[in-house]
């Protein structure tokens, strides 16, 4: 007699347990993956320590005029907040706020744990006078290559320096002030040809003299 009862060995059961939890934990360990990728990043916290008390709104504003750029103003329920960042580098970590608190007419100023750090590259696309001056003396010593400039002026001390871009355009605004413009137009063209023919004819009129002269001396 055939017996037709499908029979299972305990091995047979382990595996497929143990198949199934390994599936299960990948499961779970592919969500939690997802979850912390989903989740959003969280931002960085900035501690902020009291620099300076103010007398009055006016007196603070005249303190940091021209060191530092309002950013955005924020209304607290004591009074308002205003921020700001580094004047010199947009870059630049160091920022600051401003307190102003409705019942009093002191101004706290604040500033977050980073120091300035302007680095070497200027935010300005205007070359400062002394840079200029300096880049001057370069070229009339041959030095014209602007990666040179550059490296020239870092080793000299200058804290806030032009790029590659900036120095090439300041070098050939100042041959163009130095040498004239490189194109000339048709009436340009046509004087200078006509002096260049008038000096050449004169050349070879006089040529052409002193070999009379010669040939006559030399029959005589």
């Amino acid at each position: 007699m055939i017996d037709l009862e499908e029979t299972f060995n305990e091995s047979s059961i382990d595996d497929k347990s143990s198949s199934a939890n390994e599936i299960g934990i990948e499961i779970e360990n592919q969500n939690n993956n997802s979850n912390s990728c989903n989740r959003p990043n969280r931002r960085k916290r900035v501690y902020w320590s009291v620099e300076i008390i103010f007398n009055n709104y006016n007196e603070a504003v005249k303190s940091i005029e021209k060191k530092w750029i309002h950013q955005k103003t924020h209304s607290t329920k004591n009074g308002i907040k205003e921020y700001y960042k580094c004047s010199i580098n947009s870059k630049c970590p160091a920022r600051m706020h401003l307190q102003c608190i409705d019942e009093n007419q002191n101004v706290t100023m604040l500033r977050n744990q980073e120091d300035h750090d302007h680095g070497f590259i200027s935010s300005s696309k205007r070359l400062r006078k002394e840079i200029k001056d300096k880049i001057i003396q370069l070229i009339d010593i041959k030095v014209t290559a602007p990666l040179n400039i550059f490296h020239t002026l870092r080793k000299e001390g200058f804290k806030i320096l032009p790029d590659h871009k900036q120095i090439s355009n300041f070098l050939s605004r100042h041959r163009k002030l130095k040498n004239g413009p490189s194109t000339i137009n048709y009436k340009q063209f046509k004087d200078w040809y006509n002096i260049r023919s008038k000096k050449s004819d004169q050349k070879i009129s006089e040529f052409s003299q002193n070999r009379l002269i010669a040939q006559k001396n030399s029959i005589a």
